[in-house]
């Protein structure tokens, strides 16, 4: 009888473990959840950061190009070979950004911040062409 008891005390502490454990359990997915629902949250928000600065930007891209063409019109200026080049490159690296724009909303945070730092740079390069080539003319 006595060796029954200790089975069955065994058996009644294993059990208890296990439930104790499993509730631990469920409150690390809770947490781990919370934690993924903050990054989730931080990452749509730097999205959505970039993608309003981008705006921003290629309003102001737009605003040159459009500034270019006038003062093209109005001096009645040629552009020579290389300027027409350089405005070939500017505008395709324009719709290339502009495509990507429309991905921002798509990237994982995996691909993130390399994503974001490729997309800056590409943005500031559109900028400083359009600000050369208004500078040359």
């Amino acid at each position: 009888m006595i060796q029954l008891s200790k089975f069955g005390m065994a058996l009644l502490l294993s059990v208890g473990l296990m439930a104790f454990t499993g509730c631990n359990s469920g409150q690390q997915k809770e947490g781990e959840n919370a934690s993924k629902d903050e990054k989730s949250s931080e990452l749509k928000k730097e999205q959505k950061q970039l993608q309003q600065k981008a705006n921003k930007e290629l309003a102001n891209i737009n605003e040159k190009i459009r500034e270019l063409n006038n003062k093209l019109q109005k001096e009645g200026t040629q552009l020579n070979e290389e300027q027409k080049k350089s405005i070939e490159k500017l505008q395709e690296k324009r719709q290339k950004v502009n495509q990507r724009l429309h991905k921002i909303k798509n990237i994982s945070k995996e691909e993130w911040e390399d994503f974001k730092t490729s997309f800056e740079k590409d943005l500031k390069d559109v900028k400083s062409k359009i600000d050369k080539i208004l500078n040359e003319l």
